[in-house]
């Protein structure tokens, strides 16, 4: 079993808001972070836009205490494998899911030492649970993700969520599904 805490949220919210809320419940001081966005790929435009504003994530990160943050795509996600944390981020959920199973994701953290956080946002989440739901054009469609629930639950809430995993902090004032 790995032993980390599970960090979980819905689309729809601020990057900075979420990062913050998490470091309500959690020090990244002094540590290194590996924050995924493989899923942004398929749209090159969200991938394009998001390196662009790298700066701005980084220094949201270096304001927690982080010391090394690291963007990892499909072509470097073996940098998971050194890194204190892991954030997967949100976009196309499919092509996320289809690529953290190709790379064989759940080896990478299992063989990663140093790991004390995985988190997911948004598709992030949907990835790491067993089952999860997405929304694409409106519309809810139910997705099988990579089955990894480790140690510590720790979610943005809603009442399904409390209900499946009863036994994780739930962080209430989060809806999964808010925009």
């Amino acid at each position: 079993m790995i032993k980390t805490k599970y960090l979980c949220s819905g689309g729809g919210d601020d990057i900075e808001k979420i990062i913050k809320k998490f470091s309500s419940v959690y020090s990244f001081e002094g540590k290194s972070v590996s924050y995924v966005i493989i899923a942004s790929e398929s749209n090159k435009e969200f991938l394009k836009f998001i390196e662009d504003n790298f700066s701005f994530l980084n220094s949201v990160f270096e304001s927690l205490g982080v010391t090394d943050l690291r963007l990892v795509k499909e072509d470097n996600v073996k940098e998971v494998k050194a890194t204190d944390i892991v954030i997967v981020s949100g976009g196309d959920t499919n092509y996320l899911l289809e690529v953290l199973d190709k790379v064989n994701f759940i080896s990478l953290i299992k063989g990663n030492k140093k790991l004390s956080v995985l988190a997911g946002i948004s598709a992030g989440t949907i990835a790491l649970f067993d089952k999860g739901v997405g929304t694409k054009e409106g519309k809810e469609y139910m997705y099988n993700g990579l089955g990894l629930i480790p140690g510590t639950v720790i979610v943005h809430s809603n009442e399904d969520l409390k209900n499946k995993y009863s036994d994780a902090i739930h962080l209430d004032e989060y809806n999964q599904f808010e925009k």
